[in-house]
């Protein structure tokens, strides 16, 4: 299941190609994964497939596969170790957050977008907890993330009346939340319509905001939260926010944008530094884009830090599976 590509030649930025692929067919059984077809309001067909993705400090791979309600264990070279049966409620999207040394493992349910459960590596339940009343998690960002000392985070906003975001905190799935960022005023409050990602990586917790600023023009906002540490913020034009990939030290990796849709699968990664500078690479996906799932939601991928110096995408194709490994550019 795991392979090399020989390089690839473009214009322009460097194009990085993955070190590593993994590719697994759709199916019941040892490597592979759960789709399932289903019809939306309007008529249209959708795919449910796997939709989120960890990995461990020994680069442990873990998928949710809510179509056959188990979560799949991968070794860091991507052979198949182990499946974790959990009680999925449907088909349908389900986040995923492993804690480092891959004994905790957090899941929401397709069907309860305000609760999620913690479970050991042998699919015993540990605890489930809810948001605080009429907060539901914001289901186009990963809801859910576990720090190195096992705090658990969850991004959620307030539906009803002015949308407004906050970022919870949880000792563990048993204990209420604490605020940790809200767009309205409580806590470590920032100026903004609404927290739009974020990523937790070892101890440091990275928010992407979207705000606008006194000529109600959008713009982007970065904010770094450590423990005991004043929050370091990255303010960038809107088009540099986006799907966030993690941290390098002080800086920020993300995709502003969605695949290209023309010809090959091509994504640009930005590395924004704390002072301002910026470096981008781009990065080829060995897969048509044509052949790339899509929903309501966007194309379907997913991407994580599984090192401090690498990254893996998730696609979901029409043949299965793919996931692809990368090593991140050089600081700006």
């Amino acid at each position: 299941m795991a392979g090399s590509l020989a390089p690839i030649a473009s214009a322009g930025a460097p194009v990085l190609q993955p070190q590593k692929l993994i590719e697994l067919p759709w199916g019941k059984g040892l490597g592979q994964l759960g789709i399932r077809a289903a019809r939306t309001a309007s008529g249209q067909t959708q795919y449910v497939t796997p939709s989120d993705f960890d990995a461990d400090r020994k680069g442990n791979l873990y998928i949710a596969d809510p179509v056959n309600r188990r979560v799949v264990i991968l070794a860091a070279a991507g052979q198949w170790q182990t499946m974790i049966p959990i009680p999925f409620d449907r088909a349908g999207s389900a986040f995923l957050a492993v804690g480092s040394d891959g004994g905790r493992i957090l899941t929401s349910q397709p069907s309860s977008p305000f609760a999620f459960c913690e479970y050991d590596r042998q699919g015993k339940r540990v605890g489930c907890t809810r948001l605080p009343p009429n907060y539901v998690y914001r289901t186009l960002a990963r809801p859910i993330g576990i720090s190195s000392a096992g705090t658990i985070y969850a991004l959620a906003f307030h539906p009803s009346g002015e949308q407004h975001d906050s970022l919870f905190e949880f000792h563990d799935a048993l204990s209420p939340p604490r605020t940790i960022i809200t767009t309205k005023g409580r806590a470590q409050t920032l100026r903004g319509p609404f927290l739009r990602d974020f990523r937790v990586w070892e101890e440091t917790v990275l928010v992407a905001m979207a705000q606008k600023d006194g000529d109600d023009v959008w713009h982007g906002k970065y904010v770094q939260i450590r423990p005991a540490q004043q929050a370091i913020e990255y303010f960038v034009p809107e088009s540099a926010t986006g799907r966030l990939v993690g941290l390098i030290g002080n800086q920020v990796a993300a995709f502003p944008g969605d695949l290209n849709m023309e010809g090959p699968a091509e994504l640009e990664l930005t590395i924004l530094a704390e002072n301002g500078a910026k470096t981008t690479a781009k990065y080829i996906l060995p897969y048509p884009s044509a052949d790339i799932y899509s929903d309501s939601d966007g194309t379907k991928l997913v991407f994580r830090m599984i090192a401090r110096t690498r990254f893996m995408a998730m696609a979901a194709t029409k043949s299965g599976v793919l996931m692809a490994e990368y090593s991140l550019p050089s600081s700006p």
